[in-house]
C-alpha cells in the first residue's frame, strides 16, 4: 500500500492534535511533520517533500497563502489543501491564484478532509461544497470577454488596497519591473491613467468582491 505523506500546518496545537487523531484512521496517510506558520511550512516542505500539505490561512509570522505561493513555485508537484474558517471571496481568489489544489472550511466533516486528500493525491481538485458557488462566481469573471487577465485583476485588487509596486512584487514573488509592466498594461487596456479611476473601475465591476 503506497503511503500519502502529509505535512500539517496550523498555528493552533489543539487543531493539529485533533486532525492528527482523526487522520490516523486512514492507514494510507502518514503525517511526516507539523508546523505552526507559513515560514515553517516552506522549510518543512523542503526537508520532507510531502505529497500533501494541509494548511491554515491566518497564522503568525507568515500566512498560508503567501507560503502556498512560494511552495507551488519551488515544488509544483506538492499538493496543497487550504483548511480555514474563512469563506471570504478575496481569500478564495488569492488562494486560487497560488495554484492550490483544495480549499476546505473548518466546519467540514473529517470525511470531507479524507476525501480532499484522496482526490488531490490523484491530481484532482477538491473544494468545500459551501464555497463552490463562490468559486463559480469568481470564475465567471475569467471569460474571454474580460479585458484583464487573472494576474492583472489580482494586481488591480492589490493596487486598490494601497499596496506599492515593491510590496506587490514581494507578495507575488515577481520583479518590480514586471509589476510596473502589468500596471502599464492594465491602464492601457482600460484607457485610464489615474489610480482613482482604477479604483472606480474595480468597484463598478465588482472586482473587489
Amino acid at each position: 500500500m503506497e503511503k500519502i505523506s502529509l505535512l500539517l500546518v496550523d498555528d493552533h496545537k489543539v487543531m493539529r492534535e485533533g486532525l492528527r487523531s482523526a487522520l490516523a484512521i486512514n492507514e494510507r496517510i502518514e503525517i511526516v511533520a507539523e508546523g505552526e506558520n507559513g515560514t515553517e511550512a516552506v522549510k518543512l516542505c523542503k526537508l520532507y517533500s510531502p505529497d500533501i500539505i494541509l494548511m491554515d490561512i491566518e497564522m503568525p509570522e507568515r500566512d498560508g497563502i503567501s507560503a502556498s505561493r512560494e511552495i507551488k513555485k519551488l515544488y509544483p508537484e506538492t499538493r496543497i489543501i487550504i483548511l480555514t474558517m474563512y469563506d471570504n471571496k478575496n481569500y478564495i481568489m488569492e488562494a486560487l491564484s497560488t495554484g492550490i489544489d483544495g480549499y476546505l472550511l473548518k466546519t467540514a466533516g473529517i470525511e470531507d478532509v479524507h476525501k480532499a486528500i484522496e482526490r488531490t493525491t490523484r491530481g484532482e481538485n477538491y473544494f468545500d461544497p459551501q464555497i463552490t458557488e463562490a468559486i463559480k462566481e469568481i470564475r465567471k469573471g475569467d471569460t474571454e470577454d474580460s479585458p484583464l487577465t487573472l494576474r492583472e485583476r489580482e494586481i488591480v485588487r492589490m493596487i486598490c488596497m494601497g499596496k506599492s509596486s515593491a510590496e506587490i512584487s514581494k507578495e507575488l514573488m515577481i520583479s518590480k519591473h514586471t509589476v510596473n509592466n502589468h500596471r502599464a498594461n492594465i491602464l492601457s487596456k482600460l484607457g485610464i491613467n489615474k489610480t482613482a479611476e482604477l479604483v472606480k473601475y474595480a468597484l463598478e465591476t465588482n472586482l473587489l468582491g
